[in-house]
């Protein structure tokens, strides 16, 4: 990643487990796919103890998959779900995405 994107877009650190302010039940943030990594443990270490709990979260019967369609909006509280978006004909479709942050006062744990 070029130095210029990185300094726009630094790494952001979310704990593995979460509380949800709401409710207040924890739930486990394993970050997915993407460079994650658990501070303080190698490499494939970390990447072994996050991918059995996430191929179960991401089980064909336990995933919602929603195929869009003109005038949808979709909403997800990123604090207790997983979610991505997945490749689309571009040359066919567009999409418009807008993305709204709700803060609250309280601090992850």
């Amino acid at each position: 990643m070029p130095e210029t994107t990185r300094a726009r877009f630094p790494d952001v650190i979310h704990p593995l487990v979460r509380t949800h302010p709401g409710p207040g039940r924890r739930g486990l943030h394993p970050g997915g796919r993407w460079d994650s990594e658990i501070i303080g443990l190698p490499e494939a270490r970390g990447g072994a103890l996050v991918a059995e709990p996430l191929a179960r979260m991401t089980r064909p019967e336990v995933v919602r998959e929603h195929h869009r369609q003109p005038g949808d909006v979709l909403m997800s509280d990123n604090r207790c779900s997983l979610h991505r978006a997945t490749e689309w004909d571009k040359g066919k479709y567009s999409r418009r995405l807008h993305r709204l942050i709700l803060l609250d006062d309280r601090r992850p744990e």
